[in-house]
């Protein structure tokens, strides 16, 4: 048995990307995320696992990624459960993006190319012929009995098969069949494969898209259950504005993602089939993307759940967060075998106070309520005090500055599906050496002081503009509300000090405008902001 303490670098902690624990997807990788996890109170597992909801939505590092891959690793240990993962980011690079604009273009236009991605384009269909594919090659690889392996089974894996995809300069297969006025070519002729497709041509090789589409649908509802199941988990649903035209297009491909998942989902629970396809989506996306001419709103609100860590404890101790740094170190404490007297593990590895605030404050206070910046915070204290044997006053003081740098790059990421580069470094300009707090007169007189001085400013942001980007700070969790209320007698809203704090993160959807702002506690530091 070891000593009484672990030291900070025998902390299991986790990372700070959920899909990172997991990167050798072996037993013990399993073990140790499964067991350390903590499910947000707003989730119920069985409502995912029967289908009843298949939306998991909420802001940047909130535990969208932790929660697919729990539900990934529970529903595994069911006999006859297989699951599969699609990862939008990582999975479709550029060029695969091009590939679906031009696919969307061309799967309805028989006459020439339209390259404006501007134009309004419909994606369902490309992702319903996707999603076919999907589930043809992941039960024929994994030898799944997701349906009867009879006839109908048969034709509609020839149908789903019969495209020829198309090859990229490597020659690797793309995910999607050459389009050319509206039809693609199979692999073979018709006759021999038995196809029920109208051909095109007389060498029966081209078909329309629509058509395929359309008869694999029909196909599909002819099937019959077996007793496997399949769970297809998408993730990685984000933007990145690199410029307009791709910030459009991934917007609507995102879009009409949502709409094909759940028109998909409708139909399997109407059939009863054991299929089941839960996405994750961040809120920011889910608001870009609302903009975009086709209502999705709704089916998140129906068929969603939102993960949020921000709620009221009388006892700070019983937050979830906490609970979460409590539940980490006594796995930690098992592994190495630590067998101590004290049972009170936040005593044993934490100061009672930071900053003269109670410790457990003091960490929520610094961060933005989500998992991903408890993580951070012990994993840079682990980095620069592997030895120490508490999380001490010294600790956390010699951390701050790099915990500050790297949540503002957390933070801008948020902007990044919104801003160019340029706008975004016009931003930090306008904050840094600025002060916490601020109204908004006193924040446009500071764009007026600093675009004398860097004339890049005005160029990246007009002074009209200076409430829309404030309020997207806001949405980033860059900045929040902070004032006094007038009526000194407002309930759970008052704060000792009387104030009156709004965040995105705390549930507050909307930045005030007419109330004094500030930037987040945890930003101060690198922004060397004034007190």
């Amino acid at each position: 048995m070891l000593e009484n303490k672990l030291k900070l670098k025998d902390i299991y902690f986790g990372a700070i990307d959920a899909k990172h624990e997991l990167l050798n997807d072996s037993q013990e990788e399993r073990e140790n995320f499964s067991n350390s996890f903590l499910t947000p109170r707003s989730v119920n597992k069985d409502d995912f696992y029967n289908g009843r909801k298949y939306y998991v939505y909420g802001l940047k590092g909130t535990g969208k990624t932790a929660l697919l891959r729990f539900f990934n690793i529970e529903f595994e240990k069911v006999e006859n459960v297989q699951t599969s993962f699609i990862l939008f980011k990582s999975d479709f690079n550029e060029d695969d993006r091009k590939d679906f604009h031009r696919a969307a273009s061309l799967a309805y236009n028989t006459t020439q190319i339209d390259t404006n991605i501007d134009e309004e384009h419909d994606f369902e269909q490309i992702w319903r012929w996707f999603l076919h594919r999907h589930i043809v090659e992941t039960i024929e690889s994994k030898d799944l009995d997701v349906f009867e392996k009879n006839e109908e089974w048969h034709k509609y894996k020839r149908h789903v098969l019969a495209l020829k995809l198309e090859n990229d300069k490597t020659g690797l297969r793309t995910f999607l069949p050459k389009i050319k006025k509206g039809n693609v070519e199979v692999n073979v002729a018709g006759n021999k494969l038995g196809l029920d497709f109208e051909f095109n041509d007389k060498e029966e090789k081209r078909v329309s898209f629509s058509t395929i589409v359309k008869v694999c649908d029909k196909l599909f509802n002819e099937l019959v259950p077996a007793n496997h199941k399949l769970y297809i988990f998408l993730d990685e649903l984000e933007l990145s504005y690199m410029n307009k035209k791709m910030y459009v297009r991934d917007s609507k491909l995102i879009r009409d993602l949502i709409i094909a998942i759940d028109k998909f989902n409708k139909e399997l629970r109407k059939k009863q089939y054991n299929i089941f396809i839960i996405s994750s989506v961040r809120s920011e996306v889910l608001n870009a993307v609302s903009s975009t001419g086709k209502e999705i709103n709704k089916i998140i609100e129906d068929f969603g759940v939102n993960i949020s860590w921000h709620q009221v404890c009388s006892d700070i101790k019983e937050h979830p967060l906490i609970k979460i740094i409590v539940k980490r170190i006594e796995l930690s404490e098992k592994k190495f075998g630590v067998i101590g007297k004290n049972k009170n593990i936040w005593e044993k590895y934490f100061t009672p106070n930071i900053q003269k605030m109670p410790t457990e404050s003091y960490i929520l206070w610094n961060s933005w309520y989500r998992p991903r910046d408890v993580v951070r915070f012990f994993k840079i204290a682990q980095e620069n005090y592997p030895n120490d044997e508490k999380f001490s006053q010294v600790v956390f003081d010699a951390i701050r500055k790099t915990y500050s740098e790297r949540c503002w790059v957390e933070c801008i990421e948020e902007l990044k599906a919104k801003y160019s580069g340029d706008k975004i470094d016009s931003v930090f300009r306008l904050l840094l050496g600025y002060q916490k707090n601020f109204t908004l007169q006193q924040f446009k007189s500071r764009w007026r002081s600093q675009s004398e001085l860097y004339s890049t400013i005005s160029d990246n942001i007009r002074e009209n503009e200076i409430p829309k980007v404030l309020e997207d700070l806001y949405s980033s969790g860059i900045i929040g509300n902070c004032y006094t209320l007038d009526n000194k007698n407002f309930g759970e809203l008052k704060r000792k000090n009387g104030r009156r704090i709004r965040f995105i993160f705390r549930g507050d959807d909307s930045l005030l405008l007419d109330k004094s702002m500030m930037v987040h506690n945890a930003l101060h530091s690198y922004l060397a902001l004034d007190e």
